[in-house]
């Protein structure tokens, strides 16, 4: 597994620290997008991002309420974000 980049770093962090990460999969993809909540304010992640640390299991899917999908950390994300 690669090391996470600064921006996947930075969104890892956040989850750990609480934040929620969401992914709107809306009608096609030119409506997709990505977000990270907490409480009042958010902040716009960029889906490759999301779909990067997917795929380096780093993140993996939670919940889904039609038309978000939220996402949790995995041990490796945590590992990765405390480092």
């Amino acid at each position: 597994m690669t090391k996470p980049t600064k921006p996947q770093l930075a969104v890892l962090r956040k989850m750990r620290d609480g934040w929620e990460l969401s992914l709107n999969a809306g009608i096609s993809r030119s409506f997709t997008f990505a977000w990270l909540r907490q409480a009042a304010e958010s902040v716009s992640v960029k889906c490759l991002i999301l779909r990067a640390l997917e795929a380096k299991g780093l993140i993996e899917r939670g919940t889904y309420e039609f038309p978000t999908r939220y996402y949790v950390l995995t041990p490796k994300g945590r590992e990765a974000a405390n480092a």
